[in-house]
């Protein structure tokens, strides 16, 4: 009897395995406490729109630019950011370095100079470069239905912007030499040897490619018994995934103090890019990022009204990766549903080219609110807004 039931037992039906009919979604997005930066503008903190190179354009209804050397100071708090990319952050080191020798500097002024021409040469051949673009551009637009002329004009833009990218990189690392020796000179300028430079540094990388990137450092330093906050932006250039070195330095110190602590937060035309690094940062899918923002943006127009607009903290990978953005000029109207879906692409007889319509139904929009109740709307957007040149 124990051998029948023992083979009854091993007869029973085994359990059917559980097969999922969709796979779960991608944890590709990113939820993190990140920094939201103000520049010091008459007496008042101003939320910076964006980083453009050597300046910061204030978000401010005259969007007005300011150099980044002459804004009046950069503060900074945390709030919680969703974005739909992220970078690594690794061996990140800070040190304090001595002002140079007076020999040394002279040789920082010749290499001014040098560094003057090669900027001159290289912005007069992006320049040139960037007209070719736009007449092949111009052609490939008016020629749109002749499949020749948009077969004969599309490598040689793809080639133009290749090289222009490539004179955008080398202008970057000439924009960082340069500043270095201007902050010397200025040191020397002032007839103070003794004063110090903070140096930070660091190896960064990012799967997804990120054509132009800024670092914002905020320092914490110890001046005798007090603790102070230094905090300074620099271009970085465009992130890959390969890792690469980058150092930051800031030069016009006063000797007699102590680094206690250095974070570097990244940015790219205004949104912050996630690290490694970054509080409390967790993966997240892409519905959960955008009802995130779709709850933000309800909470924060509870009783008021306003119209819908795209939320660029989750833009389209295509727009990080280009520095160009005449290639996305083209006002287009869009319809919109209640929570932010796109209905329609309204060309009104505009040609929009395929690339830039791919563009719009990747983007994240946030709905238009009446009473604080979300509703339907048709608002007119131009992707080349992500880049928020003025």
């Amino acid at each position: 009897m124990l051998l029948v039931g023992w083979a009854g037992a091993m007869a029973q039906p085994q359990e059917p395995p559980v097969v999922h009919a969709t796979p779960p979604p991608d944890r590709d997005h990113h939820l993190f406490v990140g920094a939201v930066l103000f520049a010091q503008e008459g007496g008042e903190n101003v939320p910076i729109r964006t980083l453009n190179r050597d300046r910061l354009v204030l978000d401010d209804a005259e969007a007005e630019s300011l150099p980044l050397r002459k804004a009046g100071g950069i503060s900074y708090k945390m709030a919680p950011k969703v974005s739909a990319v992220s970078a690594r952050i690794e061996d990140l080191e800070s040190e304090v370095d001595f002002t140079p020798t007076i020999d040394h500097l002279l040789q920082q002024s010749q290499l001014e100079l040098y560094l003057q021409g090669q900027a001159a040469y290289a912005e007069s051949e992006r320049s040139r470069l960037e007209s070719e673009a736009a007449a092949l551009q111009s052609d490939r637009i008016t020629g749109s239905n002749n499949g020749d002329t948009l077969q004969n004009t599309t490598p040689g833009i793809e080639a133009i912007n290749s090289q222009i990218d490539d004179l955008t990189d080398t202008l970057t690392n000439i924009q960082v030499l340069q500043e270095e020796t201007q902050w010397q000179e200025t040191l020397f300028a002032s007839d103070d040897e003794s004063g110090n430079t903070v140096r930070i540094s660091f190896k960064v990388s990012s799967s997804v490619e990120i054509a132009e990137a800024y670092a914002f450092a905020a320092v914490r330093l110890q001046v005798d018994d007090r603790i102070k906050d230094l905090t300074f932006v620099e271009p970085i250039g465009r992130l890959t995934a390969k890792p690469r070195r980058v150092s930051l330095a800031r030069s016009d110190l006063q000797p007699g103090f102590e680094i206690k602590d250095a974070q570097v937060y990244l940015f790219s035309h205004g949104e912050e890019i996630p690290t490694n690094r970054s509080d409390k940062h967790f993966e997240i899918t892409a519905q959960e990022a955008r009802e995130f923002l779709r709850l933000s943006h309800l909470g924060d127009h509870r009783r008021s009204s306003t119209p819908a607009r795209p939320a660029w903290s989750l833009a389209p990978k295509t727009l990080l990766q280009s520095r160009n953005r005449a290639h996305f000029a083209y006002p287009v109207r869009v319809d919109l549903d209640a929570n932010g879906e796109l209905i329609a692409v309204r060309d009104d007889g505009q040609i929009v080219p395929e690339a830039v319509r791919a563009v719009l139904t990747e983007i994240t929009f946030l709905p238009a609110i009446e009473n604080g109740k979300p509703v339907p709307s048709s608002i007119t957007i131009n992707p080349a807004d992500f880049f928020k040149y003025r």
